[in-house]
């Protein structure tokens, strides 16, 4: 249950119902509770309502007809798109990663390995160079897609606009 205070309370004096965004404020005047000094007939005598509590966290109020942020609408099909894409390029990064280390492992296991044949070496070395470009075309790909994600983001923040403050 609120607490109750022995603050005074505003009263509108000849206010009527205004709908959000018409101009003019009406004046205002001190009405106490004990009842001393009533308020004419034609003052809306309600109290105004208290301050809203504070929730911790975020500090952004929402103003009617005002924003703050900037928002960017985004369709399904979008969202799935950038998801996809975020996710692909994530994959082809690390699989490029995985297999230009591993060429480097076969080159060096070769470089400090002593007395294998000559037909096993070829084979581990067209093995590593294998990888090494397996590994850059991952890498390429991976590059692509992350500049089509930058791509589509960029499209959809062009394609928006945004009323002047």
């Amino acid at each position: 249950m609120p607490r109750r205070s022995n603050k005074p309370f505003e009263t509108k004096i000849g206010a009527t119902p205004q709908s959000s965004g018409s101009a003019g404020t009406p004046e205002t005047a001190q009405v106490h509770e004990d009842g001393n000094s009533p308020p004419p007939a034609h003052v809306d005598a309600t109290p105004s309502p208290p301050p809203p509590n504070r929730i911790a966290g975020s500090t952004h109020e929402t103003i009617s007809g005002e924003r703050r942020v900037k928002g960017y609408p985004v369709t399904r099909d979008e969202l799935w798109e950038l998801g996809a894409g975020g996710a692909l390029t994530t994959i082809c990064f690390s699989v490029a990663g995985t297999y230009i280390n591993r060429s480097y492992d076969i080159q060096r296991e070769l470089e400090l390995t002593q007395g294998l044949p000559q037909d096993t070496i070829i084979r581990w070395k067209t093995k590593g160079e294998g990888d090494w470009y397996f590994g850059l075309t991952a890498l390429v790909l991976g590059a692509i897609l992350f500049a089509a994600g930058g791509a589509k983001i960029y499209s959809i923040i062009r394609s928006t606009s945004h009323p002047k403050a």
